[in-house]
């Protein structure tokens, strides 16, 4: 079944719903038209707890594709969200989320909108994003670009995951966090996030766009968004026989993800294939010891830290893709579930085995 405004709706939703437990399933919602925001294809207001989208179909909408505000336990599932917005709403999301505690949205596409593929703005809190392809986003339109251009942003919404997901060829950030200390514990894992305009994960700035890399600080002692927790820094990477031996330095119990990295804009990594995650301090990790760095590591300035060194030996059977020449990057994430930015690369050293017998001369 389509809906469609067909023009006829003028900065008004094509279905709004103020009902709790309200079902849109199988759905084509297309046709609003104007600048304002609720020329939406989707509106769950205010009462609409426990809403559900599912297998919908919503573009071609002059604003938002989708609009949650004041409902909570709202799930959008298995849906399509596709090149919402116009030349006079050139900041259209796909998903535009406000004081929607406990949100859900999985096993969907958002692609191609105007402004950011999901927005969660205020207030937004335990929410789970997972298993998306998120893409594209931040497109232009007639006249010239908005400034939301980001895949995925979080303003003022703690406590949630962003997991699992393929964030790619979006505009600016693939994800941003942003907005002073009020987003944390945003964790941030398993993605496959590449080929953004600006970084893979930014953590500041504001709406309209992140403010480039965050280094790390001294014990880490800044704030703000997750934190500013610290990224790993990844000294060195080297292939012997069948391990791969990882060296380098986190903030004691980070949990490390690594990746096959693509390059961003200002030279660190974007994590483009999710490989394994490793724990500092645990009992695979065999340097005990701590260290200090400062300034460029690999040719990259990652600022300075006084923390504990690791080293993992990881059997190559259990990173498909890591052959010598390879590049890598990584996330850290703390026990309160703040994940960092993208770590710089390091490029994956081949070893040579040395075998047979010595002998000395007498």
């Amino acid at each position: 079944i389509v809906i469609d405004g067909n023009g006829s709706i003028d900065n008004e939703p094509v279905l709004e719903s103020v009902a709790a437990r309200s079902r849109f399933v199988g759905l084509g919602v297309t046709g609003a038209i104007g600048g304002s925001e609720r020329a939406v294809g989707i509106r769950l207001d205010t009462g609409s707890d426990g809403a559900a989208v599912a297998a919908a179909t919503v573009w071609g909408n002059g604003s938002d594709g989708i609009m949650v505000r004041g409902a909570s336990s709202v799930r959008i599932s298995g849906s399509v969200v596709l090149a919402n917005g116009s030349s006079s709403h050139r900041n259209a999301d796909g998903i535009w989320a406000r004081d929607t505690n406990g949100l859900e949205i999985q096993d969907s596409v958002i692609a191609g909108n105007t402004g950011m593929g999901i927005d969660l703005r205020n207030g937004n809190s335990g929410f789970v994003i997972q298993r998306n392809l998120i893409e594209g986003n931040g497109a232009p339109v007639a006249g010239g670009s908005g400034n939301n251009r980001s895949g995925v942003a979080v303003r003022r919404s703690p406590d949630g995951v962003i997991a699992k997901k393929i964030i790619t060829g979006n505009t600016d950030e693939g994800v941003l966090v942003y907005n002073n200390t009020s987003s944390y514990g945003v964790r941030i894992t398993q993605n496959s996030i590449y080929g953004n305009g600006q970084q893979g994960i930014d953590l500041g700035g504001s709406q309209a766009g992140g403010n480039g890399v965050t280094l790390n600080d001294n014990n880490d002692t800044d704030n703000g968004p997750n934190t500013l927790f610290n990224y790993p820094v990844l000294e060195t990477a080297k292939i012997s026989g069948a391990m791969l031996t990882l060296s380098g330095f986190a903030r004691p119990g980070t949990q490390i993800e690594l990746f096959v990295s693509d390059l961003d804009v200002g030279g660190f990594g974007e994590g483009q294939t999710y490989l394994t995650t490793l724990v500092e301090g645990d009992a695979t990790d065999t340097d005990g010891g701590t260290g200090s760095y400062v300034g460029p590591v690999n040719g990259v300035d990652q600022g300075s830290d006084n923390s504990n060194r690791f080293r993992f030996e990881i059997p190559l059977s259990t990173l498909p893709g890591v052959t010598a020449g390879v590049e890598l990057t990584a996330t850290g994430t703390d026990s309160s579930g703040d994940t960092s930015e993208f770590s710089g690369r390091v490029t994956t050293q081949g070893g040579t085995d040395v075998s047979g017998v010595v002998w000395l001369d007498s």
